[in-house]
C-alpha cells in the first residue's frame, strides 16, 4: 500500500497510472492522491470539525477561503454520515466513526486516486458493504 500511495518505491515491477510511470511523475500525482492508512492518524484530542479544518489548511491551495473550507467540511461529513459528530472530540468516537473521519479528511482534497488500507477495519456493522 505504501508503494501505491507513493510513500516508498516498489522493490520490483512497475507502477503505472493510465500507462504513465507513477514514480517518474509522482509530483503530478501527489496533489490528486488520497491515502487512508489502516491505523488512524488523526489528532485525537481535537474536535472532528477542527481536525478537518487543520487538514484542509495543509492539503488545499493556500488561496482557499474559510468559507470554501467550511463548505468542504460540511460536504465530506455528509458523505461519510458523520455530520452529527462534528463537535465531538475524535478520542470519544468509536473505531468506525474514527475511520469515517479519516476518510473524510482525505476526501477534503477531492482525490482522483484514493487508496484505503483495510477500509472496513473498525467500521460499524452494515457500513462496510455500502
Amino acid at each position: 500500500m505504501g508503494a501505491l500511495a507513493g510513500y516508498r518505491r516498489a522493490d520490483r515491477g512497475a507502477l503505472q497510472v493510465n500507462g504513465d510511470d507513477f514514480y517518474k511523475n509522482y509530483d503530478c500525482y501527489r496533489g490528486v492522491l488520497g491515502y487512508v492508512p489502516q491505523d488512524d492518524i488523526l489528532h485525537a484530542n481535537l474536535r472532528v470539525e477542527d481536525a478537518l479544518a487543520f487538514t484542509a489548511k495543509l492539503r488545499l491551495p493556500a488561496d482557499t477561503t474559510a468559507a470554501e473550507i467550511s463548505a468542504r467540511i460540511v460536504r465530506v461529513l455528509e458523505e461519510v454520515e458523520m455530520s452529527a459528530h462534528r463537535q465531538q472530540r475524535i478520542v470519544d468516537l468509536s473505531g468506525g466513526e474514527r475511520k469515517r473521519v479519516s476518510i473524510a479528511s482525505e476526501l477534503l482534497a477531492d482525490p482522483s486516486l484514493f487508496f484505503l488500507d483495510e477500509p472496513t477495519s473498525g467500521l460499524d456493522p452494515g457500513l462496510g458493504s455500502g
